[in-house]
């Protein structure tokens, strides 16, 4: 008996699947180059971004440089500067911003250059933590580490000091008993850079606190009032005209200052889902201008 057999039914067959995978291998070709092709354009993108991020921050050091030899003090702890659009037919945004350095508490103003503690800035430290319900026991934790070759931040660490500065405040979070939640808490309130001096036109209320015990949170407050709604201070010795601190203001001389010299610059470039940000801190105390930190990413 023969079987039967049908070759245009073979045929038929063969020919599905060569088309079946002809169609795979085509799909798989086309996916790859789209892949391909949106690495590329990211790619470009990215690069491009970089770029104007890197302009933000130059604008943002022409305008501080401009600030600083206009005015005789510092009255804003922070300001995002308008930026107009880049060109007529783009689509990026650019949005950069400053922030007052010397409005913060700086960390290392802890250890003095011998390594020794500075006794003064440790109990300015406590009364911070104290005024943003922190444990005290933070300051020694961070005493520790800086006055340490634990310390992670060895590119500052010469033959002539045995101690580690904080590079950058991201660095808390390198101190084994300092949480994220401390660190958020902590954060927005020191520095690690600057002469160490606070600006009493641009301290927020808590560190206004930490400058001595004879000041309240109502002490703050009336500072602040002043400062918003009369005048920023000019002089140091002007923050007497608060009545609260007629009294108080000889124990805190020496710690304070009117006019900022280090600002760190947040620079964010963006298009399409695609951001590319520059962090930057710079001192302008002399010239040329010292740039003390830069992180992009």
């Amino acid at each position: 008996m023969k079987l039967n057999k049908n070759p245009k039914g073979s045929v038929l067959i063969m020919t599905l699947l060569i088309t079946a995978l002809l169609v795979a291998i085509l799909v798989e070709f086309a996916y790859g180059v789209f892949v391909k092709t949106n690495v590329l354009y990211n790619f470009r993108d990215g690069q491009n971004l970089s770029l104007i991020a890197q302009s933000g921050i130059e604008l943002a050091n022409g305008y501080i440089k401009d600030y600083l030899a206009s005015n005789q003090y510092t009255a804003y702890a922070s300001y995002v500067i308008p930026v107009a659009k880049i060109t007529d037919n783009s689509n990026e945004s650019l949005v950069v911003s400053i922030s007052d350095e010397n409005s913060k508490f700086n960390l290392n103003t802890i250890i003095n250059e011998n390594g020794s503690t500075n006794d003064k800035a440790l109990s300015t430290f406590k009364r911070l933590l104290t005024a943003l319900k922190l444990d005290e026991n933070i300051s020694l934790y961070v005493t520790n580490w800086i006055n340490s070759t634990a310390g992670s931040s060895s590119a500052v660490l010469t033959s002539a000091t045995t101690h580690n500065y904080l590079y950058c405040v991201d660095e808390l979070l390198s101190i084994p008993q300092i949480s994220p939640d401390i660190y958020k808490k902590l954060a927005p309130y020191v520095t690690v850079n600057g002469d160490g001096l606070i600006n009493i036109n641009t301290a927020s209320e808590e560190v206004l606190m930490a400058l001595g015990e004879n000041i309240s949170q109502t002490t703050a407050k009336k500072i602040i009032e002043y400062r918003e709604k009369t005048s920023p201070f000019k002089t140091t010795t002007s923050i007497q005209s608060v009545s609260a601190m007629a009294d108080k203001s000889i124990g805190i001389m020496g710690k304070i200052t009117v006019k900022s010299t280090t600002f760190s610059v947040t620079s964010v470039a963006a298009l399409r889902g695609i951001q590319r940000e520059i962090h930057s801190v710079t001192q302008y105390s002399g010239t040329p201008e010292q740039v003390k930190y830069w992180k992009e990413f």
